[in-house]
């Protein structure tokens, strides 16, 4: 511990992974730190169900384990025992075209074999290498980076189902240099995605020691343990149905709330950390950060239901030997994609059971995450019978709506962090993070929690 930094005191704002990150961080290093969250408990997204002996997820369902720091975090947090790696079966991802559940090629065989594509597909997407490089001043969407660089083909039955997968996005509406920023830089780097990859693997190679491949992992009592771990940690410093009042601008910062009802209470921080979603960032009483919540109010979260179906294995009609399957558009079914989380972690579901879990909504249908559940889960169970996966019925059914899933960056972002980042300099002190910046997954989220800590102790 830096015993210099012991009068240090931060407030959090939100107490979703993010936050709790930033908050587990910043008390190893010692500071004084209160985190403030409205709704009654932690974890934002991440929720998890032990029901009739499935575990469900009712948010994400794997943190990508693909930076050092993210696996030091698990030991820290006494989370290394609890860690459960990903089936080798979650190298293998299928896809779905003319209604046939097709294996997604991982060699240059397989995707010359693959009926994923056509031939004249094929050969498009080999032209790669001479696509001319964008033009970095513009805002390109996915789709446009993609069918300027692999065809059309390949952004309809490869590239579509992907962004409904990660981002329950619109693949013409979302920006690339901010969805996909590693692969935008590829191009700008090196001109081609694959010259870029050719490059990236040879760097790779050089690095002693070799750089491990990265890995899915759950917990023995799914993600929902990280956030159980962490409220553990912080205990009496993470204060949930909290109704702020006012944040007046600092340092230091006064801190104006309520916790369940009770009489206000004031704080004085030297820093503010927002990490809430855009949409409640944006209702925050920050009055000295009006440009940045002004930016904050145009951030698009389409809504999102997960359907968790149980199937006796005898009614299974597909090997699930995979991560799960996404949907393209083009397929014009109701579910961007399927994982097969019990094929994917262990003691996820009954002996000679099987747990699905579909997506339904998004960007591309958001009026089906509104469905009455019984209907809900009847159109899943038809589009799984459609695919192949099951017959029969489910016998067991979870359905989980998320109102505002997954932050969109959508065209035109960039001026969206521009306002953050010079309210950020206008008033020092006071910073902003999570899926608002830097990525949406589990393991985006953390490293920006972790990168928060990291900017306040330098």
């Amino acid at each position: 511990m830096n015993h210099s930094l012991e009068r240090r005191s931060v407030v959090v704002i939100g107490a979703g992974i993010t936050g709790l990150s930033t908050a587990f961080a910043l008390k190893r290093q010692g500071y004084e730190v209160t985190v403030l969250e409205r709704a009654s408990r932690a974890g934002g997204v991440i929720q998890t169900f032990l029901d009739q002996g499935y575990l469900v997820e009712a948010g994400p369902n794997a943190l990508l384990l693909d930076d050092p720091r993210l696996e030091e975090l698990i030991e820290h947090a006494g989370l290394g025992a609890e860690r459960v790696d990903a089936s080798t079966l979650a190298r293998k991802r299928f896809l779905v075209r003319s209604g046939r559940v097709i294996a997604a090629p991982s060699s240059l065989r397989e995707f010359v074999r693959s009926p994923l594509l056509s031939a004249r597909g094929k050969l498009r997407l080999l032209a790669e290498p001479f696509a001319a490089k964008g033009d970095p001043s513009t805002d390109e969407s996915v789709a446009a980076f993609f069918r300027r660089r692999l065809g059309q083909e390949a952004l309809d039955y490869g590239v579509n189902p992907l962004v409904g997968g990660v981002y329950a996005g619109d693949p013409n509406r979302l920006s690339m240099r901010q969805a996909f920023p590693r692969l935008y830089a590829l191009e700008q780097t090196h001109g081609s995605l694959v010259r870029g990859g050719i490059a990236s693997a040879r760097a790779r190679r050089r690095t002693r020691p070799p750089r491990a491949r990265p890995q899915s992992v759950s917990f023995r009592g799914g993600l929902g343990a990280l956030v159980s771990t962490f409220a553990s940690i912080l205990g009496a410093d993470l204060l949930t149905g909290v109704e702020l009042h006012e944040v007046a601008s600092g340092p230091p910062f006064r801190v104006l709330f309520q916790q369940n009802g009770a009489p206000p209470r004031e704080l004085s921080a030297d820093s503010v950390i927002v990490t809430t979603p855009a949409y409640s960032s944006a209702l925050l009483p920050l009055p000295g950060a009006r440009e940045a919540l002004g930016a904050l109010v145009s951030v698009e979260y389409p809504p999102l239901a997960s359907v968790a179906l149980g199937f006796e294995r005898r009614d299974l009609t597909h090997a699930l030997d995979g991560f799960g399957v996404l949907v393209p558009e083009r397929e014009s079914l109701d579910i961007l994609g399927t994982l097969f989380t019990s094929s994917l972690f262990s003691g996820r579901a009954p002996v000679d059971h099987e747990l699905l879990t579909s997506y339904v909504g998004g960007m591309r249908n958001p009026e089906l995450a509104g469905l009455p559940e019984a209907e809900l889960i009847q159109r899943v169970t038809a589009s799984l019978q459609k695919l192949g996966l099951v017959k029969g019925e489910p016998v067991y059914q979870r359905v989980t709506r998320h109102r505002h899933a997954i932050p969109q960056y959508h065209l035109g972002f960039d001026r969206v962090l521009a306002a953050l980042d010079a309210t950020q300099r206008r008033l020092p002190g006071l910073f902003f993070g999570g899926p608002m910046r830097g990525g949406a997954s589990v393991g985006d989220c953390i490293r920006s929690g972790l990168e928060l800590a990291a900017h306040i102790a330098a």
